[in-house]
């Protein structure tokens, strides 16, 4: 089981956001060495929210480290 984390966007404040993650994470591009973006899993969409999607990737480093 992989660590991940979610990211809710609101599609009509920043309306391209979910295109270019997903389009950066494309095969052809996350091949790309000076691609340095966080793959995105998946998009979910909230059931009855239609302003609201999920993006779900890898947890790179626990929120807690290094320390505040």
């Amino acid at each position: 089981m992989v660590p991940t984390s979610l990211k809710v966007l609101q599609p009509s404040v920043h309306p391209y956001e979910v295109d270019i993650a997903t389009s950066l994470c494309s095969r052809q591009l996350a091949s790309d060495p000076l691609n340095h973006c966080v793959p995105i899993y998946e998009v979910l969409k909230v059931p009855g929210d239609d302003d609201k999607d999920i993006l779900v990737m890898p947890l790179l480093r626990d929120w807690r480290e290094p320390e505040f």
